[in-house]
């Protein structure tokens, strides 16, 4: 998960990731190793038509590390790094289609495209660590080098969040290959109405918030389904999910102040997931 920040004014390095005439300041990745998630999904069908709604909520969890990286000089250079572990504080996903279901090949395959809203909710906390800072001599900073003492940090650090409202347009793609075994894909793209990405540095009691529009998330899901009955089967899935580099309006405050002021830069945010899981699949009314 990357957490940008773009200038035009000079300072910071000249990057791809960088909107047109900006340079980029800083880079904050979220490192994430896992994350155990709890899910549930229901699906009610009339006919051809149906109805789906799931919940995906991650647990508090020791995930990875996050990692800081500063370019403030108009030289280009890196000027800062810092290392932390993070957390996860909150994962939530929730989803609600209605879409067709067609037929094709006796029944032995199904296609069924939908459409809906979903909302995802991420949250991160960084702490400990340590901070390697270059010097700063007749007001400029040096360049950052490996070498540069570790100061060691204690606590809460920085929190990072990503909130996103998007439209949920897809598909999914059954194919039954025997009575008891059914593969199945699933791919969505969701047109984001909103992103809102915010984080607090706790050491500098200052807040920003990127608002970010005009971007799509991209969910995709390959899954073997073992029927042991009619009503009862063992569900494996492989799921990924990707929001490309976005970018937004950035805006900044202090903890202590109630509203935000427009920053002047330019906010990014991305993120990808790749995940694991096993399910059961029951089926209460027939």
């Amino acid at each position: 998960m990357g957490e940008y920040v773009f200038t035009q004014d000079g300072t910071g390095t000249s990057t791809s990731k960088a909107p047109e005439g900006y340079k980029q300041l800083s880079l904050i990745d979220w490192k994430v190793n896992s994350i155990p998630v709890a899910g549930l999904s229901a699906k009610i069908r009339y006919k051809r038509f149906f109805l789906q709604a799931d919940v995906d909520i991650g647990l508090p969890y020791k995930c990875g590390v996050m990692e800081d990286y500063d370019w403030i000089s108009s030289a280009g250079y890196q000027t800062h790094f810092s290392h932390h572990n993070n957390s996860v504080t909150d994962f939530y996903e929730l989803s609600t289609s209605l879409g067709w279901l067609f037929t094709f090949l006796d029944n032995s395959l199904e296609v069924a495209p939908f459409v809906g809203f979903a909302w995802n909710n991420l949250a991160f906390l960084a702490r400990d660590g340590y901070i390697q800072y270059a010097s700063s001599a007749n007001g400029t900073i040096e360049p950052w080098k490996p070498e540069i003492p570790k100061v060691y940090m204690q606590g809460k650090l920085v929190t990072y969040q990503q909130e996103l409202y998007a439209l949920d347009i897809g598909s999914n793609i059954t194919f039954h290959g025997t009575d008891t075994l059914s593969f199945s894909l699933d791919f969505a793209v969701q047109p984001i109405f909103v992103l809102y990405a915010f984080d607090t540095h706790f050491a500098r009691e200052q807040d920003f918030l990127d608002i970010v529009t005009f971007t799509a998330k991209i969910k995709t899901a390959l899954t073997l389904l073992y029927n042991f009955t009619d009503s009862c089967g063992l569900a494996l899935s492989l799921e990924g999910s990707f929001l490309p580099l976005s970018y937004g309006s950035s805006f900044t405050k202090l903890s202590s102040e109630p509203e935000f002021i427009p920053s002047g830069a330019e906010g990014g945010a991305s993120h990808w997931f790749l995940g694991f899981n096993i399910g059961f699949r029951f089926n209460l009314f027939r």
